[in-house]
């Protein structure tokens, strides 16, 4: 009879175990269901065609921003534009306090390059697929493009890219401009490779590939054509009138390359002026990028003080401790989050903004971001050894007349690096170190001071 009553007890706890783990199993399916659905909804709804008039949209913006001052989370939930609305190239006019010349080259730059990347007929234009097998970094992938894209500019093809960054759950033109905005879908059936032709410039081919390789034996074997800064430098004429004007005529093409291949998104440049109005990116401002994460096994790190000692340095050079001038803000990107809390903890007496993480989904947002805020600086403190140093750098070229001055790096001196060993044929055109004293810096900080008063340049 006890064994009997043992058996029963135990079958009853068998029993009520068993249902409690079809509970669980079907708990944890509605679980997934509801957020399932909340996701789709969410995405749904983010991305989705916004018919409001743009006035009104800004009325409703800054009507959000003051009812929710005081509240993180709902001051930041701005509305996006669609991605294709507008999505073309813009000249991004220099300011020239009176000198024109670089002004005029620039523009006349530009309208070749977007000539070249969107002519009249797609059918019948020629293209130049770039395509590389390897991965590395943002500034990287960006260096690599690069060096396609003065390749295309240069042969007058269209740039058509084979990316293989992850750049899930969203695409290219998510985030950027693609090189054409008028063929970049052409649908490839055939193409010829590069160094399959006894002459890639000239020919008469539809579609070239260019296919971009880290073998060693490949590259050395390959005499690879050469990028347009290398053509400035080959172009006397050219390349004088320039110098009288920049200290680099090769960094000063390389910036206007980066200038109409970097452009953001409809959509991206939209939540830009968000971010700046929420965090006050106001002017004077000072620009640092501290470099960590792998970068470490490339390069060694710069100590955090040595940026410190940069930024008041410069605000010492350009009178601010000596005035009672408006002391610029800093603003601070990193790889390494916790890293700008740290500084902006421990050195309370400079007023340190970054971008916040609530406006991106994954990393790639925040670098973009940064990037793009950290070119619109009035003085860039960095590393060149890191991509994201030397991007910023380039794009700095095409905001005014002669930005050689106002960037430091704390480390190398400058170096155009594509990929693929391509640079190290000829070094002495692609490095680069400018005259700085305080006067040169000092004149070309008067200059930003007046064109920061000043929306739109002409060309």
């Amino acid at each position: 009879m006890v064994i009997k009553y043992s058996i029963n007890i135990y079958e009853m706890r068998v029993s009520r175990i068993a249902t409690k783990f079809k509970l669980l199993i079907i708990l944890v399916l509605v679980c997934l269901a509801i957020w399932n659905i909340y996701m789709t909804a969410w995405h749904s709804h983010k991305w989705k065609l916004n018919t409001t008039p743009s006035n009104q949209m800004q009325i409703n913006r800054k009507a959000h921003v003051r009812n929710h001052r005081d509240s993180w989370k709902t001051r930041y939930q701005f509305k996006h534009r669609n991605i294709r609305d507008g999505t073309v190239h813009q000249y991004q006019a220099m300011c020239n306090k009176g000198k024109m010349v670089l002004s005029q080259l620039s523009y006349k730059l530009y309208q070749l390059i977007d000539t070249t990347m969107n002519p009249k007929d797609c059918s019948n234009a020629r293209y130049l697929l770039c395509e590389w097998p390897f991965l590395g970094g943002l500034g990287s992938l960006i260096h690599q493009i690069s060096y396609c894209f003065s390749i295309a500019v240069a042969t007058r093809r269209v740039l058509l890219l084979k990316i293989k960054y992850n750049l899930y759950p969203e695409s290219w033109e998510h985030y950027l401009l693609q090189p054409s905005v008028k063929c970049w879908d052409f649908q490839i059936r055939n193409y010829t490779d590069w160094f399959q032709m006894e002459n890639g410039v000239e020919s008469d081919v539809q579609v070239v590939r260019l296919l971009l390789t880290d073998d060693i034996e490949i590259r050395t074997n390959r005499t690879w054509p050469k990028p347009i800064p290398e053509k400035f430098i080959d172009s006397s004429a050219f390349k004088d009138k320039i110098a009288q004007h920049h200290q680099s005529p090769a960094l000063w093409g390389i910036g206007q390359l980066m200038a109409y291949f970097f452009q953001p998104s409809p959509s991206y440049s939209q939540r830009l002026d968000d971010i700046k109005k929420a965090i006050g990116f106001t002017h004077p401002i000072i620009g640092v990028h501290i470099r960590r994460g792998d970068k470490a096994f490339e390069a060694e790190p710069t100590p955090t003080y040595k940026y410190i000692e940069a930024i008041e340095s410069y605000m010492i050079q350009m009178g601010y401790r000596t005035s009672s001038r408006k002391l610029p803000s800093i603003f601070i990107a990193s790889d390494e989050r916790d890293l700008i809390f740290e500084i902006s903890n421990q050195y309370t007496q400079y007023n340190f903004i970054s971008t916040p993480d609530v406006f991106s989904k994954k990393h790639l947002d925040l670098i973009i971001f940064d990037i793009l805020l950290l070119k619109e600086c009035d003085y860039f403190i960095g590393t060149f050894s890191s991509n994201v140093g030397r991007l910023v750098y380039e794009l700095q070229q095409s905001r005014y007349e002669d930005a050689s001055c106002l960037a430091k790096s704390l480390d190398h001196h400058y170096r155009t690096i594509y990929c693929c060993g391509i640079t190290q044929v000829e070094m002495k055109y692609f490095e680069f170190q400018p005259t700085c004293s305080f006067q040169t810096t000092k004149q070309q900080y008067d200059l930003i001071e007046s064109c920061n008063n000043v929306s739109e340049f002409d060309p």
